[in-house]
């Protein structure tokens, strides 16, 4: 579901422009989960050569430092809440490809703070991230604008003090009081 079968198909073509591209999967499948996506994943990546260009870092607890070592986040999943590896990219002003689903849509503006492809598009997510790589420029200036919006927008300070603030008046509405002094 997170897209990975994708991202190496997306890899394997922008390589053909930029040779130099490596792509770091941060995380890994939990020993609990079953988890055939990953095989195949792994069975593609071979099928296309690019083994020796993929990092996998296995479970981290701190992610800061890996995502301080890219240049640009992919994230094509299929489905998602408010990813929150999103926005910690989007917080290090990273700029960011992710698929046009719900959550990617609320964190990205498109074109603005990151690139919006569509889902189980490898070819779109491949060109979306050739043109963030073939302009330096233009892809710190989208990385700022990511990290903007996460601060403006779902800083988790200001997020919390709105729900605090909605439960407060609802509390109000009901005649039980407030909930802040």
């Amino acid at each position: 579901e997170k897209g990975i079968i994708e991202l190496v198909q997306a890899v394997a073509y922008v390589s053909r422009r930029f040779p130099e591209i490596r792509l770091m999967i941060v995380g890994d499948v939990l020993p609990s989960d079953y988890d055939a996506g990953k095989n195949d994943f792994l069975e593609e990546a071979r099928r296309l050569g690019l083994l020796e260009k993929i990092i996998f870092t296995g479970m981290v607890d701190d992610t800061r430092p890996y995502l301080a070592a890219m240049d640009i986040f992919c994230l094509p999943s299929y489905r998602e809440g408010m990813p929150v590896s999103l926005l910690e990219a989007m917080a290090m002003a990273l700029p960011c490809v992710a698929t046009n689903i719900r959550g990617c849509r609320e964190e990205i503006v498109d074109g603005v703070s990151g690139r919006l492809v569509p889902v189980r598009d490898s070819l779109a997510l491949g060109e979306a991230i050739e043109v963030v790589l073939a302009d330096e420029l233009a892809a710190r200036l989208m990385g700022q604008e990511a990290r903007k919006r996460v601060l403006q927008l779902f800083d988790e300070r200001h997020v919390l003090a709105h729900q605090l603030e909605i439960y407060d008046s609802l509390c109000r509405a009901k005649g039980l009081g407030a909930l802040t002094p």
